[in-house]
């Protein structure tokens, strides 16, 4: 797991905070400022845990894992049958008046981020608090995007379409996918979080440790019992990862590991001019985020220019 060393090793200081109530709208990106946002720091007063949730980082299964925190059964939350996200709706399922949100409070927005300053000041400044964000190597995290973004079409995906995805559909934000990570949760504009769990590395399997760490703690067997309704496998573990659904009809979306999807699709899509592009792009992630993404990306261009005739 990734920590606040990996970023830099300093905690948020206090005037941050202030500066992201300054900056207003600024603060947050277009998406997830939306009304109907699904996204951005989610508190969770009753257990001092704060979470970052951006899409295409697994925000589904954690949003999932979120209600369960609030005292629902796995059970309850992914058996609707009004939308293939089980009881999530088409948002964070109605946020502010959703009976599976009860005792939470989401900071998106400058008005919610004011409503909410007391918590965040909390959240960021106090030992007995943890806050984790949940990340993705930003290589990865564009090339989901991509053929998500494509819907039925994924089919079609392309070396050139992707190319054009990054240098055309990110920076316009054409949609919540086609964003930067540090368009979310303060990362952008200086909050460090105290754990920074990769959602195609173990991050799930770690949370599941740290919430066992909460004030008051959660049961150590929170991630990895009763998760039947919500696997695609059916499997009581949602750590697991894995089993939890298909990708993008991946062809190998069942392999052992979430590794072995990635460079499948690496090898189809990515070469080294779309290496650059991406690079050039989400620069901004590559500053905040934690240092590993950095060193993956300079061992994928220096592989790639060795590969080069």
């Amino acid at each position: 797991a990734m920590n606040r060393s990996d970023v830099g090793g300093r905690p948020t200081p206090p005037h941050t905070l202030d500066a992201l109530v300054s900056l207003g709208a600024a603060a947050f990106g277009k998406h997830e400022a939306n009304l109907f946002s699904g996204s951005g720091i989610l508190l969770l007063p009753e257990h001092r845990l704060a979470m970052c949730i951006i899409p295409k980082n697994g925000c589904t299964t954690l949003k999932w894992v979120a209600m369960v925190l609030l005292g629902h059964s796995p059970s309850s939350v992914c058996a609707c049958k009004s939308s293939e996200w089980g009881c999530l709706g088409n948002r964070i399922n109605d946020m502010h008046g959703g009976r599976f949100w009860h005792g939470s409070l989401q900071v998106h927005s400058k008005e919610t981020l004011r409503s909410h300053m007391d918590a965040m000041r909390a959240a960021f400044t106090s030992p007995s608090w943890t806050a984790v964000a949940f990340v993705r190597d930003p290589v990865v995290r564009v090339r989901s995007a991509y053929q998500e973004d494509l819907r039925d079409k994924s089919n079609l995906a392309s070396r050139e379409g992707l190319l054009k995805y990054v240098e055309e559909n990110v920076p316009a934000r054409t949609t919540a996918h086609a964003t930067h990570q540090s368009d979310y949760c303060g990362l952008g504009h200086g909050l460090k979080y105290d754990h920074y769990l990769d959602v195609d590395d173990g991050g799930l399997g770690e949370f599941n440790r740290i919430l066992a760490t909460t004030h008051p703690p959660f049961a150590s067997t929170l991630l990895t019992t009763g998760w039947e309704t919500c696997t695609a496998g059916r499997r009581a573990s949602l750590v697991d990862a894995p089993a939890l659904s298909t990708s993008h009809g991946n062809p190998v979306s069942n392999a052992s590991s979430a590794a072995a999807k990635n460079a499948f699709w690496e090898a189809k899509l990515i070469n080294n001019t779309t290496l650059n592009s991406i690079f050039a792009e989400f620069k901004d992630d590559y500053r905040v985020l934690p240092r590993s993404y950095l060193k993956a990306m300079q061992n994928r261009l220096s592989a790639a220019k060795s590969a080069m005739p």
